[in-house]
């Protein structure tokens, strides 16, 4: 039940970062920043983001039979994502 209710969640901050996209990226930042904040408590590393990067890009390009340019979108927005989330995570790592 545990891992239903996390993949509910993931779900959801995937689909608030879609829902702001046309606003102002500081709403996008805010999102990421707060699931940074939180995982970095728990002790999520780097390594653990960028496998799950992967994964959520393969699961996303199967299920939703992307074509070239629509993959190459994602990447962009994973990108910009996970540039707010390394950010983050170093600046954590630094006041902690």
């Amino acid at each position: 039940m545990v891992i239903k209710a996390h993949a509910s969640r993931v779900i959801k901050v995937f689909d608030d970062s879609v829902q702001v996209l046309d606003d102002d990226s500081s709403q996008l930042e805010e999102i990421w920043v707060k699931v940074t904040q939180s995982h970095f408590n728990r002790q999520i590393e780097k390594q653990s983001f960028n496998e799950l990067k992967e994964v959520i890009l393969e699961v996303l390009t199967a299920a939703c039979s992307l074509n070239d340019q629509q993959i190459e979108i994602w990447v962009k927005l994973m990108d910009f994502i996970y540039d707010i989330i390394f950010r983050t995570i170093d600046e954590l790592e630094q006041g902690a």
